[in-house]
């Protein structure tokens, strides 16, 4: 009798590993690493949809672009791009990045000048677990088109994450005043392993 009330008191204990276990690989891709997408243009600036930067894009250098804001939690809970022009547009973006926690990063949007940068807005949307991630993997200019490469990483079935759903985010600042934005997205899977 005491062998079956030890195994029933483990039940509740043995279903979380199992549920977690499941919900760890259940729908993550694990085929696609580094696949291409596609260009994306900015839905305000459409471009040419290419699938990658153009090779005679000049580079712009990572040191020269600011990460404003970077993380895994957001009040952007769709996968959006988009480009920040002025002051107005960044106080509404900050308050919407930065709204579940305005009290540990502050209420005020970083003060940003637009005479000589732009900021992009790279969401990832609302992921069912922790382990996503978005960020730029490189950026150039070619004519009045800037290229951005987008990457977002899931995690892949052998990786332990958080079960809270997430919304990854980024802020950058960069200097440049292109009329158009294309994204060049890019999806990988991480291995754990």
């Amino acid at each position: 009798m005491d062998r079956i009330a030890t195994t029933i008191g483990r039940l509740p204990a043995i279903a979380l590993v199992v549920l977690v276990a499941t919900a760890c690989g259940a729908s993550l891709p694990t085929d696609s690493v580094d696949d291409v997408v596609g260009a994306v243009p900015d839905a305000q600036n459409p471009a040419t949809g290419n699938d990658q930067i153009p090779p005679s894009a000049t580079q712009i250098p990572p040191a020269s672009v600011d990460t404003l804001f970077q993380s895994s939690v957001s009040g952007v809970a769709e996968s959006r791009r988009q480009v920040i022009r002025d002051m107005e547009e960044m106080a509404a973006a900050w308050n919407e990045v930065t709204s579940p926690f305005l009290s540990d990063v502050g209420t005020e949007a970083p003060d940003v000048d637009f005479a000589s940068v732009q900021v992009l807005l790279l969401a990832m949307g609302e992921r069912p677990s922790g382990g996503y991630a978005i960020e730029a993997g490189g950026m150039a200019v070619a004519g009045d088109t800037l290229y951005v490469e987008v990457v977002e990483t899931a995690p892949g079935p052998s990786c332990i994450t958080t079960m809270a759903l997430t919304q990854p985010v980024l802020l950058l600042a960069v200097p440049t005043s292109a009329a158009e934005v294309a994204y060049v997205e890019r999806m990988s899977v991480q291995d754990c392993s």
